[in-house]
Protein backbone atom coordinates (compact mmCIF):
# COMPACT_ATOMS: atom_id res chain seq x y z
CA UNK A 1 0.00 0.00 0.00
CA UNK A 2 0.92 3.87 -0.69
CA UNK A 3 1.61 6.53 1.68
CA UNK A 4 -1.62 8.23 2.72
CA UNK A 5 0.43 11.00 2.73
CA UNK A 6 0.70 11.00 -1.58
CA UNK A 7 -2.47 11.81 -1.71
CA UNK A 8 -2.29 14.98 -0.19
CA UNK A 9 0.65 15.57 -2.68
CA UNK A 10 -0.58 18.09 -6.24
CA UNK A 11 0.61 15.34 -8.83
CA UNK A 12 3.40 17.69 -10.51
CA UNK A 13 4.56 18.07 -14.33
CA UNK A 14 7.63 20.11 -15.77
CA UNK A 15 6.41 22.67 -18.11
CA UNK A 16 8.25 21.54 -21.37
CA UNK A 17 8.58 25.50 -22.03
CA UNK A 18 10.08 26.66 -18.51
CA UNK A 19 10.94 23.63 -17.07
CA UNK A 20 9.03 24.67 -14.15
CA UNK A 21 6.99 22.26 -12.08
CA UNK A 22 3.29 23.17 -12.76
CA UNK A 23 0.12 20.84 -10.62
CA UNK A 24 -1.53 18.90 -13.38
CA UNK A 25 -4.40 20.87 -13.34
CA UNK A 26 -2.81 24.33 -14.08
CA UNK A 27 -1.06 22.66 -17.03
CA UNK A 28 -2.02 22.03 -20.38
CA UNK A 29 -1.57 18.62 -22.23
CA UNK A 30 -1.13 18.85 -26.23
CA UNK A 31 0.48 16.00 -28.35
CA UNK A 32 3.60 17.20 -29.69
CA UNK A 33 5.02 14.99 -33.09
CA UNK A 34 8.54 15.09 -33.14
CA UNK A 35 10.63 15.29 -36.14
CA UNK A 36 13.55 13.04 -35.69
CA UNK A 37 13.85 9.56 -37.57
CA UNK A 38 14.81 8.11 -34.82
CA UNK A 39 11.52 7.41 -33.62
CA UNK A 40 9.28 7.07 -36.34
CA UNK A 41 7.73 10.55 -35.86
CA UNK A 42 5.42 9.41 -32.45
CA UNK A 43 3.30 11.92 -30.85
CA UNK A 44 4.65 12.25 -27.44
CA UNK A 45 2.39 14.06 -24.87
CA UNK A 46 3.92 16.80 -23.28
CA UNK A 47 2.61 19.42 -21.10
CA UNK A 48 3.05 23.19 -21.13
CA UNK A 49 1.93 25.52 -18.26
CA UNK A 50 -0.41 28.26 -18.01
CA UNK A 51 1.83 31.20 -18.33
CA UNK A 52 3.73 29.90 -21.41
CA UNK A 53 0.76 28.36 -23.28
CA UNK A 54 -0.78 32.19 -22.48
CA UNK A 55 2.73 33.42 -24.08
CA UNK A 56 2.68 31.08 -26.81
CA UNK A 57 -1.10 31.41 -28.29
CA UNK A 58 -2.48 35.09 -27.20
CA UNK A 59 0.64 36.75 -29.11
CA UNK A 60 -0.60 39.28 -31.20
CA UNK A 61 1.91 40.28 -34.04
CA UNK A 62 2.45 44.30 -34.17
CA UNK A 63 2.90 44.49 -37.82
CA UNK A 64 6.72 45.43 -37.84
CA UNK A 65 8.14 41.96 -39.08
CA UNK A 66 11.46 42.27 -37.35
CA UNK A 67 9.99 43.07 -33.77
CA UNK A 68 7.19 40.02 -34.53
CA UNK A 69 10.03 37.30 -35.53
CA UNK A 70 11.89 38.50 -32.29
CA UNK A 71 9.29 38.23 -30.34
CA UNK A 72 8.19 34.58 -31.30
CA UNK A 73 11.84 33.81 -31.42
CA UNK A 74 12.60 34.75 -27.78
CA UNK A 75 9.14 33.15 -26.83
CA UNK A 76 10.26 29.91 -28.67
CA UNK A 77 13.64 29.33 -27.14
CA UNK A 78 13.69 31.49 -23.75
CA UNK A 79 13.03 29.38 -20.46
CA UNK A 80 12.64 32.72 -18.68
CA UNK A 81 9.62 35.16 -18.75
CA UNK A 82 9.22 38.38 -21.05
CA UNK A 83 7.36 41.09 -19.52
CA UNK A 84 5.90 43.99 -22.08
CA UNK A 85 6.33 47.10 -20.63
CA UNK A 86 4.45 49.96 -22.31
CA UNK A 87 6.64 53.06 -23.43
Amino acid sequence: MGNPLDDLKPNLKKCYYCKKQNPLEESHKIRYKCSCDSCSNRKELIFICNKCYNAKTQFTPSGNGVIDEFIVETLDTMYGEMEFVSY
